[in-house]
């Protein structure tokens, strides 16, 4: 299945126009259990906002769209990431996509989501 990417009202009010798939850039972050939503919801944040230059590193320009990838336990957290950063005001959840993911292990299949931003 496929998403419709919405136009941020952030964009519109600021003029920046309609985003084409061709001049549009994105990441995509594929979360685990191992570090708290926190993490995540930071990080998410920083690659929407982008970065400044700091101590000698080069800035780093905001994306367009962000994705947050999970996998069985850590949907919880890409769920917690996306709804704060949605309250922040920082992102708009465009999609969400659930299905079943083939795995090794005797479930075979587990649960898998993946949320645009």
């Amino acid at each position: 299945s496929s998403c419709v990417l919405l136009e941020h009202p952030l964009h519109i009010a600021t003029g920046i126009g309609q985003r084409t798939p061709a001049n549009m850039s994105s990441v995509e972050l594929k979360l685990t259990t191992q570090k708290p939503p926190a993490f995540y919801t930071r990080a998410a944040k920083n690659f929407l906002e982008g970065l400044p230059e700091k101590d000698g590193k080069p800035a780093k320009p905001a994306v367009d769209t962000v994705t947050l990838s999970a996998l069985g336990n850590a949907i919880d957290a890409a769920v917690q990431a996306a709804c704060t950063l949605e309250k922040e005001d920082v992102a708009v959840i465009a999609c969400i996509r659930t299905k079943f993911a083939a795995v090794s292990g005797p479930a075979k299949r587990a649960p898998a989501m993946t949320i645009v931003l």
